[in-house]
């Protein structure tokens, strides 16, 4: 037979038509005619499954040779049918998934933060309780397994992991929660850690999954205990090597804001009060993470623990926001560690220390990445420079024209959100995106807070992908 090879000269991408050449989004393309041989390609049957989409699947893949496994390059209507009898994605066409699949980044298990920092680009409030029994804030786990069955059954069709090529390095279970509050329940009542939920959805992509932290309240036992037992698990067991954990160091969390706004009125023992809950809350997630120091993720081979610190330049009028007001904010962090490890050593428990030497070699690690992942923060969103006491901007943060034709293209809104309740969202920080692409989820009916930032009312349909 004879298929159409379309050299994209847009992107250097390639697509495989069979009939009736049509340019896409009004770029131009070359074209040539090759013969395809009748390879024989692995394919799960299914009676659902249209036999024109797995003749198309062989060919095609006998034709992209070595290149096989990027699921861009293929023609993906000609694709369509795949998916048939997969229950989660009913109602979805190919081209949806692959879209999906392709800008994959959160699978999200669990909505809502009580850290409420105020740089937070997905400005995360507490979570919400309501009685309505139209609103959840977590992912239902006969949800979460049917997704991640549905991809590997995907998977199986295709021959090969539809996610090795797509646009993300890293996926996360998260997109406005911290990560300490995230586990699930099944019907029976067992728990679902992070690390066991970050498996499930590692097991399937092959992908670095992050665990995001910005610390837990001191007096939450039930949290410490099962971030205890986590990084128990994750230290002792090489399987789960593939996680990164992330502490986000910054001075806009709401503790030590509320420090600063204390100063700033005058109050300066109240304000001693709040940066002291802040400095130990952050020594203690310092403390409790450190097991995880010795530990190298298999996949690139990065630290598995890692800091990310976040302040304004030092020159910004914004007394206790900028970069040298974290530095002290982290000495007298490393203070309070280094106190935490003595007394670990010191009293027996040896639940992080077990000899003299090892508190130097971790604060030394401590020290010097919190010196290495440095990055500045600057003042382009209102709704944080409405926060920051005594600030002026008139730097707004404004959609540009045309965005949301490039959204549309995937040019700058490259990464995706699954909400709780099925539904996906695309964003690039900045603003984000409806799409029309509903999961066939249990919950799909039910209401969450509003994916954000800056959420746009214009909707990214299938027509449009």
């Amino acid at each position: 037979m004879k298929i159409i090879f379309l050299n994209n000269s847009y992107n250097n991408s390639f697509v495989i038509w069979k009939n009736n050449l049509q340019p896409i989004n009004n770029l131009e393309y070359n074209t040539k005619c090759f013969d395809i041989p009748n390879d024989t390609v692995s394919f799960r049957q299914s009676s659902q499954i249209p036999l024109k989409a797995i003749e198309s699947l062989k060919q095609q893949k006998s034709f992209l040779k070595s290149d096989y496994a990027n699921l861009s390059r293929y023609n993906l209507k000609e694709l369509d049918g795949l998916q048939k009898g997969i229950k989660v994605f009913e109602g979805l066409s190919f081209p949806q998934l692959a879209y999906l699949i392709d800008n994959f980044y959160n699978l999200v298990a669990y909505r809502g933060c009580n850290n409420k920092c105020i740089h937070c680009y997905a400005d995360a409030q507490t979570p919400f309780h309501m009685k309505a029994n139209n609103y959840i804030n977590k992912i239902d786990f006969e949800d979460y397994q049917n997704i991640l069955n549905g991809f590997e059954e995907l998977n199986k069709r295709l021959g090969f992991n539809a996610f090795a090529n797509s646009k993300q390095d890293t996926y996360a279970l998260f997109h406005d929660a911290d990560c300490s509050m995230i586990y699930l329940r099944d019907k029976n009542g067992k728990i679902y850690d992070y690390a066991d939920l970050a498996k499930m959805l590692h097991d399937v992509t092959g992908k670095t999954i992050i665990f995001d932290t910005a610390g837990w309240n001191l007096t939450d036992k039930t949290t410490q205990k099962r971030m205890e037992d986590l990084v128990q698990k994750v230290s002792n067991d090489k399987k789960y090597n593939f996680l990164i954990f992330l502490v986000s160091m910054n001075p806009f969390h709401a503790i030590y804001n509320k420090s600063v706004e204390l100063a700033v009125q005058g109050d300066i023992e109240k304000s001693k009060k709040f940066r002291d809950i802040y400095t130990d809350r952050m020594a203690n997630v310092i403390f409790t993470l450190s097991p995880l120091i010795k530990e190298k993720n298999y996949i690139n081979n990065m630290n598995m623990l890692n800091f990310l610190p976040r302040a304004l330049k030092s020159e910004t009028e914004a007394n206790g926001y900028r970069e040298i007001d974290l530095a002290y904010l982290m000495d007298e962090i490393l203070v309070k560690l280094k106190k935490m490890y003595s007394d670990d050593l010191m009293s027996g428990s040896n639940k992080v220390i077990d000899y003299k030497e090892q508190i130097k070699d971790y604060l030394d690690f401590v020290n010097l990445w919190l010196g290495y992942g440095w990055g500045s923060i600057s003042i382009t969103n209102k709704t944080l420079a409405d926060k920051l006491s005594g600030i002026q901007t008139t730097e707004h943060i404004n959609t540009q024209e045309g965005s949301y034709n490039s959204a549309l293209k995937g040019k700058l809104f490259e990464h995706g959100t699954v909400d709780v309740n099925g539904k996906f969202y695309m964003t690039n920080f900045v603003e984000t995106y409806p799409t029309d692409i509903v999961l066939n989820y249990k919950n799909k009916g039910k209401a969450t807070a509003p994916i954000k930032p800056n959420l746009r009312d214009e909707i990214i349909t299938k027509e449009m992908i």
